[in-house]
């Protein structure tokens, strides 16, 4: 079997993949027919400096 470097694959597509979904960058993304977080809310506030664990910061909106 063939080595696969996936870095290198993934950057290789990855122009077109983001084009073809869109995906915004100002909010969390959990999947291609999922709300996004601005709606689900579920991280709550995560303003401020990083949580220990999640190291998640509120997003720029």
């Amino acid at each position: 079997m063939a080595y696969i470097d996936m870095r290198t694959a993934w950057n290789q597509v990855a122009a077109h993949y983001q084009r073809r979904h869109a995906i915004p960058t100002d909010s969390a993304h959990y999947g291609p027919w999922a709300p996004l977080e601005n709606e689900l809310r579920l991280l709550g506030d995560v303003s401020g400096p990083p949580h220990p664990r999640s190291g998640l910061r509120r997003w720029a909106m």
